[in-house]
């Protein structure tokens, strides 16, 4: 027996062949006899296997010994022998450099997150996984960065060390001229002032007034209810909306009310506390001449707290839909802070007036007036875009089309942020002007989220959209009568409540 004559033997052979072989005494001695003195092999199957695949196990670059049968199994282009070598200075520098050199020659980029594709990714990763877009934000995180800073400068807070507070305070008098900017009067001023304006804009969108002078979050104020004059205590603590008492008792039936007498001005033919649409399920706010259901959602009563699941929103929209009627969910907090959007929208189900196309003029607009108008008219607020379109009626925006990259579906080259619209005044067709004129390579690829708590797709709108497919509801965490993004999940809040889900269509054009 020779090497040459059992390469022969076992080339092509299968697991089972091979170990026919070794069953020959003749030949398992002759392995054993020439593997005894190289370790690699480990065992004479393994030879055998070796040899079945013409193959030969590589030397490691870094000291030169021969690779094991393990760990060239695991990995066909091992170069390594040991986890000493892989990690030794010279086996990380040979790492690095590998991994740069494949992703310049895939996405000509050196760092995988150079590039937008996974950046994006990533970001998605880190919002499912742990709530926000950058595992630095985590509590986790930061507990690792307090033990590290512990290990390293001997305190929780890398700021109290003396050596690098001594090496900022250097670096502010480069700067500033001062060891702490807000120590420089001016500079601190101009901090206060911008602080001050942020609260009172915050403040003068819910009908109140700041009667003392801003000091920080954490005190406690005077408050004036522009709506009823009631003066009353409260802070601004973690972003905090002060709530006047007597406008806003804590009772959930008093937002309803309030409701249901503003559609009172519209229609003398309302249903309340309707059992007949739908029964034995119960609607808040039932309109026949409109085909229009209201659902007022208690932040606390239609919470997972009081037995209201993922399906139990979207499950009435549905039973609705079955009978022609459109059911709009507004939740607590909607009426509470959102007010004259939530009135404009249940108006224009009565008194919206239709505009002729003349007169008409689309134009790209600046995110600045963009977002002005979509917090003004839009329930869900702006998102900044670089893409926003307007259609004006003599110099006057109607509406406006906010466009930027898909957030959630990367087949589609765009998505549609926003499509808002004045209360009131609809241009007619508006979509599909608004659609037309838009540039060949957006419209080509661009997708759109109806939220199904506000359905506003029609028939004419239904013209220039193709379904998709319907998302599954998504949740809000509550706590003081504030809804907060699933994404921004702490433990303290206190339960969830979930909305309808949304219904994706692409334009068609």
């Amino acid at each position: 027996m020779n090497l040459s004559l059992l390469t022969v033997l076992c080339h092509g052979k299968n697991n089972s062949q091979l170990k026919e072989l070794l069953k020959n005494n003749k030949i398992l001695n002759f392995i054993n006899t020439f593997i005894k003195d190289k370790p690699y092999y480990e065992t004479p199957f393994r030879f055998l296997k070796l040899l079945s695949k013409n193959a030969t196990l590589p030397a490691c670059i870094i000291c030169g010994n021969i690779i094991s049968y393990s760990i060239w199994n695991r990995r066909n282009n091992a170069k390594f022998c040991s986890k000493t070598c892989k990690y030794s200075k010279e086996g990380k520098e040979n790492t690095r450099k590998n991994i740069e050199k494949t992703l310049i020659e895939k996405y000509k980029v050196k760092n995988i997150l150079q590039h937008k594709k996974f950046k994006e990714k990533q970001e998605l990763t880190c919002l499912a996984k742990y709530g926000t877009k950058f595992y630095s934000k985590t509590s986790e995180c930061k507990e690792k960065v307090k033990k590290t800073s512990l290990e390293k400068f001997g305190t929780n807070n890398v700021m109290f060390n003396k050596k690098v507070l001594k090496n900022i305070k250097n670096n502010n008098l480069l700067k500033f001229g001062v060891e702490w900017p807000l120590s420089d009067k001016t500079i601190h001023k101009k901090t206060m002032n911008s602080l001050v304006k942020k609260h009172l804009e915050k403040l003068k969108k819910f009908n109140l007034t700041l009667l003392d002078e801003y000091q920080s979050t954490k005190e406690y104020y005077n408050f004036k209810c522009a709506t009823c004059g009631n003066t009353f205590k409260d802070h601004l603590k973690n972003g905090r909306i002060p709530i006047c008492k007597h406008c806003f008792p804590s009772n959930t039936s008093i937002g309803e009310k309030e409701l249901s007498n503003f559609i009172k001005q519209f229609s003398s033919n309302i249903s309340l506390n309707d059992r007949t649409l739908i029964n034995p399920l119960e609607l808040d706010i039932v309109i026949p001449e409109k085909h229009l259901a209201i659902e007022f959602n208690g932040l606390y009563w239609h919470s997972e707290e009081h037995g209201k699941n993922e399906n139990y929103h979207i499950n009435k929209s549905l039973l609705c839909k079955s009978k022609n009627f459109n059911l709009i969910h507004i939740f607590e907090d909607e009426w509470l802070f959102q007010k004259n959007i939530i009135k404009g929208i249940i108006k224009d189900y009565f008194n919206s007036k239709k505009i002729k196309t003349n007169f008409i003029t689309f134009k790209k607009i600046d995110n600045k007036l963009a977002k002005k108008f979509n917090e003004k008219y839009n329930i869900l607020g702006h998102i900044t875009t670089k893409n926003n379109f307007g259609l004006f009626y003599k110099n006057r925006l109607i509406h406006v089309l906010s466009v930027g990259k898909p957030r959630f579906n990367k087949i589609y080259k765009y998505e549609i942020y926003r499509l808002s619209s004045t209360f009131n005044f609809k241009i007619e067709n508006y979509f599909k002007v608004l659609i037309d004129n838009l540039p060949l390579s957006i419209k080509e690829s661009l997708i759109f989220y109806e939220n199904k708590r506000f359905p506003i797709i029609n028939k004419t709108l239904l013209d220039n959209l193709i379904f998709l497919s319907n998302s599954k509801p998504s949740y809000f965490f509550v706590k003081n009568k504030n809804r907060y993004s699933k994404y921004n999940k702490i433990n303290r809040f206190d339960y969830k409540i979930w909305d309808c889900g949304s219904t994706l269509y692409q334009v068609k054009y």
